[in-house]
């Protein structure tokens, strides 16, 4: 399945996307408890049952899940004439699928052929980094370079880009051993992780450059929906690809990892408790051309049958 966050009336609806149309789960649960189980308050039952908030849902597990296939076979055997609660996909405003994650923690230098681009030693732990909620933004929404205020080193003229695969936490968990990682993943997803280099490289490695330099407003895009692990039999043999403006700038693929998924997951369960809803992220591929983002650019970064994140590049106003 693959769950977004959209936005319908002025508020975020949790959906699932199927034949290029978005069924808004909470609205189409209030017409199946109504019309098929007959329950008296299905209103009350559906927010129970499908919570219209993403981390709520899934934090709900296994029960949610089940949940939304039946809603979905339910819609399917409405021939999706479910008023209110089904909506054609290109005429959705998706948003970030979990606009504020609990925790978003990027995982650096974790591609072999990046790492040897570089010409860095291999790391023996996974490097990290966490990201303020602030940053986060949807697909569509636009990456904004920013012109900064009085304060020097708030301003940038070279933002780069890199796109990462990216896993979401389903369940609660602390010292998880890595053999049983996938019992506590929901499902993958994309960010791009933007960084004002030219702020970087103020002082290339130091912390405080670091932080600031990927700090800013839309600095981190997310999306466009969550796919189930079940739809990903093999997230390390994933196809990665990056575009700016339709033209491809590089390939990779996740087969490349240094340290694969439930290694890592095991690493920062080490360290912090996960929870439902936290994503981290699997590094970045190599880089493409070393050009800057410009005004006008559209990107787009691509795990090849599971998501494709565009966004837009703007100067700030």
């Amino acid at each position: 399945m693959k769950f977004v966050t959209f936005e319908e009336g002025g508020r975020l609806r949790v959906g699932v996307v199927v034949d290029n149309n978005v069924i808004d789960l909470n609205g189409a649960c209030v017409s199946y408890l109504s019309k098929v189980k007959k329950v008296t308050n299905p209103e009350e039952t559906a927010c129970r049952t499908v919570p219209v908030s993403m981390v709520e849902f899934i934090a709900a597990g296994e029960p949610a899940l089940k949940a939304a296939k039946e809603i979905i076979n339910y819609v399917e055997g409405q021939k999706f004439n479910v008023p209110g609660a089904v909506f054609p996909l290109e005429k959705v405003k998706l948003k970030a699928p979990i606009p504020k994650p609990p925790k978003i923690v990027c995982i650096g230098i974790n591609y072999e052929d990046y790492r040897k681009q570089l010409g860095y030693p291999k790391p023996q732990v996974p490097v990290f980094f966490i990201r303020a909620q602030s940053t986060v933004i949807g697909p569509d929404e636009p990456i904004v370079i920013p012109k900064g205020g009085k304060w020097p080193g708030t301003s940038s003229k070279c933002l780069f880009q890199e796109w990462e695969f990216t896993v979401v936490i389903g369940k609660k968990g602390k010292h998880i051993p890595k053999e049983k990682a996938y019992d506590y993943i929901f499902g993958y997803t994309m960010i791009v992780d933007v960084t004002a280099h030219d702020i970087e490289m103020i002082q290339p490695g130091h912390v405080m450059y670091q932080q600031r330099c990927k700090a800013f407003d839309s600095f981190c895009p997310i999306g466009p929906w969550i796919v189930t692990k079940d739809e990903v039999p093999d997230p390390h043999n994933v196809k990665m690809i990056r575009k700016r403006n339709g033209k491809v700038e590089c390939e990779s693929s996740t087969k490349n990892l240094i340290f694969k998924i439930p290694e890592i997951l095991e690493f920062l369960s080490d360290i912090m408790t996960l929870e439902p809803g936290d994503i981290f992220s699997t590094a970045s591929p190599p880089a493409g051309p070393e050009e800057g983002l410009q005004p006008g650019d559209m990107i787009e970064s691509i795990a090849e049958g599971i998501v494709n994140l565009r966004n837009p590049v703007i100067l700030e106003k």
